[in-house]
């Protein structure tokens, strides 16, 4: 059969909405602790201190407390594993990106401004898996599932599912019992792939003032840009000697990008030489989307092979929670420094509205105020100097997602070195972000399984700091 590819543009509200899910409010909302070498080495523990250009994108009012006016570049190295439950899959992907690029200038004892580009997520993972089930059993269930649907009824419904099955004849339709049947009744061997790219960058600009050695203030404007792509493969091959099916595959592909802006505003205050208090306030984000999607069958039996494709768009907003952040300094000496952070990011407040008044994405966002948490980030970090080098570590660690504990859960770790010279400075840091979470692969009578995953995010960053 002929490839044919049609656009559903603005149709099918169930296909459209498909998108906007957990899974993307989660993605979206979430952000990591990249940054710079000296931030991610104290495992993202940098707030409260306010020492480093990293600290000027939590709060910009750290930006009044900075003794002179400098220019950092950080790349990174960054390497991502995903683990099966139990070690079933081990999967790596490598990449090499620019984590911050940050400039000051002003007045250095009045009014700053600042300027930066911060890489906040990383979205680079690939992972396979051996599934149970068979997705002729899934395809079969959906079509059996609305009587015994046309074709036309199985587009409006499942266009991206089992119509695309019947269209690759994967199941066909028995008049005579009023049923769908599958190809095949057996099926020796499932793989499941999933590989996902992209990034989260926040560029900001913004300003700081030092009203007293006491108070300083600032604030700072993000404009927020988000691109996520994610292609998933089934293959299957047929073990029924009755049938003259042989395999097929199955490829999903969608691609979401966004533009989005938020204001953040921030206070430090510092009521001894030693101690050191900030606290800043971001809104919550308000973002232009628009996603692409593609589900695609090639099948292939002992004489002929088929493949049918299916396209879909769909334009729409999104706002993600605001970001209540206080950080805790602790100069015990010109050698010894401690950190404490704390950030409150309530993600039932992630809310998804479609650009057609034909559709309503409120089932969407109740799902989500359902199933989400207020998640509660704590992180600590130390730096110890002896003479001209800079010693450090951290950890954090996040509250679940979901309610559903056990089923998202998220930490790190860091630790690094930096080295002062008379205008510059040179920092290496390694940080390790590890997150649990859930899979969905087909399983048996045409049901999913949830699968445990763990994804190691590694990177070595390097960053060089010049004063001006």
């Amino acid at each position: 059969m002929k490839k044919i590819t049609y656009l559903l543009a603005g149709a099918l509200s169930i296909s459209l909405a498909s998108a906007q899910n957990m899974s993307d409010a989660i993605r979206l909302s979430d952000t990591e602790y990249i940054g710079t070498a000296r931030a991610s080495g104290m495992g993202g523990a940098m707030n409260g201190l306010g020492i480093d250009p990293q600290s000027v994108h939590i709060n910009p009012a750290n930006l009044a407390n900075l003794k002179n006016n400098y220019f950092s570049f950080t790349p990174y190295f960054g390497f991502n594993s995903s683990f099966g439950n139990n070690y079933s899959f081990i999967n790596t992907k490598s990449q090499f990106s620019i984590g911050n690029i940050y400039l000051s200038f002003g007045s250095s004892e009045k009014t700053k401004f600042y300027m930066s580009l911060n890489r906040t997520n990383d979205y680079q993972n690939y992972l396979t898996h051996n599934y149970s089930g068979s997705l002729l059993d899934t395809w079969t269930n959906q079509a059996n599932g609305l009587g015994f649907p046309s074709s036309d009824q199985l587009r409006n419904n499942y266009p991206f599912d089992s119509y695309l099955a019947y269209q690759t004849y994967l199941i066909n339709p028995d008049s005579a019992n009023g049923t769908y049947t599958p190809v095949s009744g057996d099926v020796a061997n499932q793989n499941y792939s999933l590989e996902e790219k992209g990034n989260q960058y926040t560029t900001s600009f913004g300003s700081a003032t030092k009203i007293n050695d006491f108070l300083s203030v600032g604030w700072g404007l993000n404009m927020k840009t988000y691109s996520y792509k994610s292609t998933k493969s089934y293959a299957e091959s047929n073990n029924d000697a009755s049938s003259d099916m042989s395999y097929f595959n199955v490829e999903e592909t969608e691609r979401s990008t966004g533009t989005g802006f938020s204001l953040k505003l921030g206070a430090v205050i510092k009521p001894t030489k030693k101690l050191r208090h900030s606290f800043s306030y971001e809104t919550g984000s308000f973002y232009w989307m628009s996603d692409n999607w593609s589900g695609k069958i090639n099948s292939y039996f002992d004489d002929a092979n088929y493949e049918y494709e299916m396209n879909g768009s769909f334009n729409y907003y999104a706002i993600t929670p605001a970001r209540y952040s206080i950080g805790n300094g602790f100069v015990l000496s010109k050698n010894l420094a401690f950190n404490l952070d704390y950030q409150y990011v309530d993600f039932r407040s992630t809310k998804f509205i479609s650009q057609s008044s034909a559709y309503d994405l409120g089932s969407r966002n109740d799902l989500i105020n359902d199933e989400l948490n207020g998640v509660h980030h704590v992180n600590f970090g130390f730096e110890s100097r002896i003479n001209n080098a800079y010693f450090r570590g951290g950890y954090g660690v996040n509250t679940a997602v979901m309610k559903d504990e056990s089923k998202t859960s998220k930490n790190n770790y860091g630790f690094g070195v930096g080295f002062n010279h008379a205008n510059s400075r040179f920092d290496l840091g390694f940080v390790n972000i590890i997150r649990h979470g859930l899979i969905d692969t087909p399983a048996a009578a045409g049901s999913t399984e949830e699968t445990a995953r763990k994804i190691n995010e590694m990177k070595l960053l390097a960053t060089w700091t010049f004063k001006l």
